[in-house]
């Protein structure tokens, strides 16, 4: 996963996924309503019509019901991985005991650096940009470096 804020926002909303639907059920929130983890609710839970319609929007007006086990984020430099947990605590997906996530530091031209590891969903949220700054020239190879830890 990235380790820039709209990623974290993005795993903090799958990771509460179940408490927020519980709120939506119970019409405990509104629409367009800002949760204390600090990420946007919109919508209803999405019910089957939502999946099956030609209409495009209708997907995105709902909240789906998929759930994470877990995340690994991945940062080259110790400063931005400090500045990553500290977000991720605050979004409650780092840092306790009950937590989904790591955050760790890694350089994708190791080709030991996770080693073995597959994973369900690959986001590579900044990952082109900071590439150059900590392996120059690795851009082209960095998608079948990737590649190899996704699961089939």
């Amino acid at each position: 996963a990235g380790t820039g804020p709209h990623s974290l926002k993005w795993i903090a909303s799958i990771a509460h996924r179940e408490k927020i639907l519980a709120r939506l059920r119970q019409d405990e929130i509104e629409e367009d309503e800002y949760d204390e983890e600090n990420f946007s609710l919109k919508g209803r839970v999405c019910t089957t019509s939502d999946y099956n319609s030609d209409d495009p929007e209708a997907y995105v007006e709902c909240i789906s019901n998929v759930a994470i086990t877990n995340f690994t984020a991945v940062t080259a430099a110790d400063g931005m991985r400090k500045t990553t947990l500290h977000s991720a605590a605050r979004l409650s997906i780092a840092n306790s005991t009950n937590s989904p996530g790591e955050i760790i530091i890694g350089n994708w031209d190791n080709v030991d650096f996770l080693l073995g590891r597959k994973f369900d969903t690959i986001l590579a949220d900044y990952l082109i940009g900071a590439i150059d700054g900590f392996s120059p020239y690795f851009q082209d190879l960095v998608f079948e470096r990737l590649l190899q830890h996704l699961k089939p």
